[in-house]
């Protein structure tokens, strides 16, 4: 069990949730990133993930862990942490990494994600707010797996 769920946990004893709050996913469950752990001024988006190899302004590129061509502006995946990949090249790992095929790893190209352009997000542009799925208050710049933008809101890419 994850710290995410035992404080979520904790909260529900001690009443802090109201019950429409415990029906909720715990944050650990739908893999929120905070913006800081996101990392990225814009949304989660490939070109900002350290398993993406090649060159925003040069289209499509490569991932180290999701079968064939990413977008590096548009594409996301549940797979996504923020960095970049070693000197702009496929790093040599100790053994060979198998690559999923994007709809296991949940790829779309309808990025960058963040909360601020979620419909279930409901807080402001300028910090944090509730979730409509998500425990707790989520940050503008934070994500999830929960994320759905048929309705988008807020700033988009």
């Amino acid at each position: 069990m994850g710290h995410g769920s035992i404080f979520t946990e904790a909260a529900h004893r001690s009443g802090e949730y109201s019950s429409a709050e415990k029906k909720k996913l715990d944050k650990a469950v739908v893999l929120y990133f905070p913006a800081k752990i996101l990392g990225s001024n814009v949304g989660a988006h490939c070109g900002d993930c350290w398993k993406f190899v090649g060159s925003e302004s040069a289209g499509p590129g490569k991932c180290i862990e999701v079968e064939g061509a990413i977008q590096p502006a548009h594409g996301v995946c549940g797979l996504y942490v923020n960095g970049r990949v070693f000197d702009g090249v496929k790093p040599k790992l100790p053994v060979p990494v198998a690559q999923v095929p994007k709809i296991v790893a949940g790829y779309v190209e309808e990025g960058p994600t963040h909360c601020g352009n979620c419909e279930h997000y409901g807080g402001s542009e300028d910090g944090s707010g509730p979730c409509e799925k998500v425990a707790g208050t989520v940050q503008y710049f934070g994500c999830c797996n929960q994320w759905d933008g048929e309705e988008q809101h807020g700033d988009s890419y």
